[in-house]
């Protein structure tokens, strides 16, 4: 099984995590702030964008775009923002 690289599938979860959160308000406090982080999960790979806090646990998370190292697939999930008021 041949694993896509770890900068290809971050190119994938930014561009669909970008798509997603064009359906959401977002502070402009967080974009000054925002970090991103990758986690690996099995045949994952989960990219989160997050604001830090003072502990680890008082972080934002922004989004999270789970991402299959083989495929590509995305799936994106967009946590603690409001949607746009159409």
């Amino acid at each position: 099984m041949n694993c896509m690289k770890l900068d290809a599938l971050r190119e994938i979860a930014r561009l669909a995590t970008r798509e997603a959160l064009r359906e959401y308000s977002v502070p402009d406090i967080v974009w000054g702030e925002v970090v991103l982080g990758v986690q690996f999960d099995g045949g994952y790979r989960i990219f989160e964008l997050y604001v830090p806090g003072g502990k680890p646990e008082d972080a934002w998370v922004i989004s999270q775009a789970r991402v299959h190292s083989v495929t590509g697939e995305c799936e994106v999930t967009v946590l603690g923002l409001e949607k746009k008021k159409a």
